[in-house]
């Protein structure tokens, strides 16, 4: 039991380090990590500009990436600094979780703000709905 509770981690894990290098990886493509424009986008068609990076460069990019986010230790675990006299201190481990989701979700906010709102997606979203309800008004009427 306690080998499968151990692979099953061990898994996560690795999933999870897949996931982080799969994101870190992104800023690399042509169009970076928003990807090709829609074809009706009147964005600039234009790639970013790339950078001649070497395969060693990037692998270093990506590590300086992984270790950026490992430094957070937002899922934190119990460890032995959270016992005090023999006792697990959990407003403690509590505290010192929730300030480091607290900086990760800031950070978050802050690198992911341009994208919340992508208002050129939003008005090709409310023009196909409006059309669509004109196609079923129009067909309701023919019948």
């Amino acid at each position: 039991m306690y080998r499968v509770l151990i692979a099953e981690c061990e898994h996560i894990h690795n999933k999870v380090l897949f996931d982080c290098i799969n994101d870190s990886l992104l800023q690399f493509k042509p169009y970076g990590k928003e990807g090709e424009p829609l074809p009706w986008s009147r964005k600039n068609r234009r790639l970013k500009p790339t950078d001649d990076f070497s395969v060693n460069e990037i692998f270093e990019i990506v590590k300086h990436d992984l270790f950026r986010w490992a430094i957070t230790q937002a899922g934190t675990l119990p460890r032995r600094e959270f016992v005090y006299r023999g006792v697990f201190d959990e407003e403690l481990f509590s505290e010192i979780r929730e300030k480091k989701l607290v900086a990760m979700l800031g950070r978050e906010m802050v690198e992911t703000e341009p994208r919340w709102l992508n208002y050129e997606f939003e008005q090709a979203q409310v023009k196909i709905d409006l059309s669509d309800n004109i196609l079923e008004i129009l067909v309701t009427e023919c019948i």
